[in-house]
């Protein structure tokens, strides 16, 4: 049977999901996780977590999920050396310089692509286990049978069943970061989304950014006949009792196919559930946001969950040898059904001056370990005659052999791995000499947008496949840009395919998968676009050794961080355009007024609009920021190229941008510096 995987994000939330009957759990320490704002887990709160997790015989990972700074190295180090030393069964990563670090310090341990890293198909789980990945937790966008060929591949996989369902694919959400610097790569996102979102004037409270809460309960003998090897529970900000209820409801449904959907809304929901996107389903059914019933119907339920995981959940059965003789130390001898033992040993028996003890009742009292995770089996005593011993001093054995075997269960299910040191903190700076004056590269979803453009004057311009069909820009500076979702991967080959044929020779690889699928061809070059998320030396150094050429850096970076990283390859960044805020794969506009209601945008409460980007024949939108990114006029950051950006303006409205480029003149109307300034927490 598959793994039910719980979330921890307290010592409490720990014991509700290990009492609870979890198979392993999750959580983070005070740095580098996901959920910056869960309670976490100090040094001492790990080794305890540790122990009680391996005493139950259950595995515990730790989530090291965030994308870090440069300045953050050493301090990644010292988690990752911690997390080996405290026996940690696998870390779960997002930044691909944390995977590098990991991979290269502590090679024994088992190391898990966080569902941040936006794996959707199979050729990205190939190229996360080529890179020594063991296993992957997969995009929640992704339907059975894609989860199918995920599973196929051999790497290990993981699939979200039940909690929060995010409107973005993780990994590729900057709502929160632009509106408050409060990054969800960080660990810190907002929630920004669960507040009110309207794609019409007349309904001002629509909440089209807001999805139901997944339960996908009834999906999993399917999920498990797919190959899936793990079940996760979101939930590290959630109560203890949303643990424990989520977490038991699992193992139910998992076992016998029953699950109380009831129980579980009343614990949390938003407006109900949704079974997400496993039956490859999408629309209005799948949203919903937290209304003031929701919350009161949690309050009326926790109490009744509590009691539930106050009671200890039994992991093993035990059996006893008693060997009480005159003369000698008593011996009890406990066993456990995965086969740990251990002996105590007490005083020698006294002689019965009343009533001498009898075997039954020395059972009776073996058999007492109501507050332990053992259940009793059978028990063997071998007794003298005319001997005494009291029932306190049986419990008391009891106890201690109990305590023993939990630490031999322990010690059994604790591998500490070996941490070697970097031989150096950064590698030797190895840094491109950068030009006098950055090259200028230009990404448009229309071909139509570059006509008044003089071409002469861009280094590269990367068009999707359907356009670039559509121009006659001279096919050396043309660069197909991969889809940033693919839905299906065959067509994006395919695409690869007839664009190499016509002699395309530049590629925008968007998310991993797309090396895995450009590594067969020759004589291309390869460019990484800014959604791969490198915010560090160590991930340009992972991103060029999947075969990158040169890459756009995060645009949560600052300038000067940008300034300071060890470019071993080539690095560029945005200087134009409407950043993309989330990549979703529901339509926000459609799932509202549908998609003869669109006019092209949302508004939050202040009447701010998002604008749309649709890329449905792909299975794809991309939610834009309403003020477009402007840095013509400041002090240029210092990077091999800049990338100018066109998404929803017309050839005029470009060609006065390009124009504006070159003459680094200021901005017309509204307009965002973005983050380069005033950077992420």
């Amino acid at each position: 049977m598959g793994e039910v995987l719980s979330p921890a994000g307290s010592m409490e939330a720990l014991y509700a999901a290990l009492e609870s009957g979890a198979d392993a759990v999750y959580f983070g320490s005070k740095r580098f996780s996901a959920r910056q704002n869960a309670q976490n887990f100090d040094e001492q709160q790990i080794k305890k977590a540790v122990f009680e997790c391996h005493k139950r015989g259950v595995k515990i990972y730790q989530a090291i999920n965030t994308v870090y700074f440069d300045d953050e190295k050493g301090a990644l180090l010292k988690e990752l050396e911690r997390a080996a030393q405290n026996g940690i069964d696998a870390i779960i990563v997002q930044d691909l310089g944390a995977a590098k670090t990991a991979l290269e310090c502590i090679p024994e341990m088992p190391l898990h692509a966080s569902t941040q890293m936006t794996i959707h198909t199979a050729a990205g789980a190939i190229a996360l286990k080529k890179m020594g990945f063991k296993r992957v937790v997969v995009s929640r966008e992704c339907p059975l049978e894609t989860i199918r060929e995920i599973a196929d591949t051999g790497v290990e996989t993981e699939v979200f069943v039940h909690g929060a369902l995010c409107m973005s694919v993780s990994g590729q959400c900057y709502l929160s970061a632009m509106l408050g610097s409060r990054s969800a790569n960080r660990g810190l996102c907002a929630g920004a989304c669960r507040l009110p979102f309207s794609a019409c004037d007349k309904k001002p409270e629509q909440y089209a950014l807001s999805l139901k809460d997944l339960c996908a309960y009834e999906s999993l003998k399917e999920l498990e006949r797919a190959g899936v090897c793990s079940f996760k529970i979101e939930g590290r900000m959630k109560r203890p009792e949303y643990v424990a209820a989520a977490t038991k409801e699992c193992v139910s449904a998992l076992k016998n196919g029953r699950f109380d959907t009831g129980l579980l809304k009343k614990v949390f929901s938003r407006s109900g559930f949704t079974n997400g996107y496993i039956n490859g389903t999408l629309g209005s059914d799948m949203f919903g946001y937290r209304s003031k019933e929701d919350a009161d119907a949690s309050k009326e339920t926790f109490a009744q969950i509590r009691e539930g995981y106050s009671t200890v959940y039994k992991r093993t059965e035990v059996t006893f040898d008693a060997v009480i003789r005159r003369g000698e130390k008593i011996s009890l001898k406990i066993k456990d059904s995965d086969g740990c033992e251990a002996t105590v040993f007490s005083d020698s028996p006294d002689f019965a001056t009343n009533r001498a003890t009898e075997s039954d009742i020395i059972v009776r009292q073996l058999k007492k370990l109501g507050d332990t995770i053992y259940s009793f089996k059978n028990a063997s005593v071998k007794l003298d005659s005319g001997v005494f011993v009291s029932a306190s001093e049986i419990n008391a054995l009891r106890r201690k052999a109990a305590e023993e075997l939990d630490r031999e269960r322990y010690l059994k299910n604790t591998s500490v791995k070996k941490f070697l040191p970097s031989k150096a903190f950064f590698k030797t700076k190895t840094s491109f000499s950068r030009p006098e004056k950055a090259l200028l590269r230009i990404r448009a979803n229309k071909a139509s947008q570059l006509k008044n453009i003089d071409i002469s004057l861009v280094e590269l311009i990367s068009l999707p496949f359907s356009e670039i069909r559509k121009t006659d820009i001279d096919k050396t500076k043309l660069c197909l840009a991969l889809d940033r979702f693919m839905t299906d991967e065959k067509r994006c080959w395919e695409e690869i395919s007839i664009a190499h044929k016509a002699g395309i020779t530049h590629f925008l690889a968007q998310n991993i998968s797309h090396f895995e699928l450009l590594s067969s061809l020759s004589d291309i070059s390869v460019h990484a676009g800014f959604s791969m998320n490198i915010t560090n030396s160590d991930a340009l150094e992972a991103v060029r050794d999947l075969g990158a050429l040169d890459t756009e850096l995060s645009f949560e970076l600052t300038g000067a961080e940008a300034q300071k990283l060890n470019a071993v390859i080539k690095t560029g960044i945005l200087v134009y355009g409407r950043l993309p805020l989330m990549l979703t794969r529901n339509c926000p506009i459609k799932s509202s007024v549908g998609c003869k209601g669109c006019r092209g945008f949302i508004t939050d409460r202040m009447r701010k609009r998002f604008f749309v980007s649709c890329h449905k024949d792909k299975g794809y939108f991309e939610l834009l920021n309403g003020e477009p990114l402007y840095l013509f006029d400041k002090k240029r950051i210092p990077v091999s190229f800049e990338t100018i950006m066109f998404t929803t303006e017309s050839a005029d409205e470009a060609e006065e941008i390009f124009l504006s480029y070159n003459k680094n003149l200021p901005p017309k109307g509204e307009f965002t510096r973005g983050l380069y300034y005033r950077g992420v927490i």
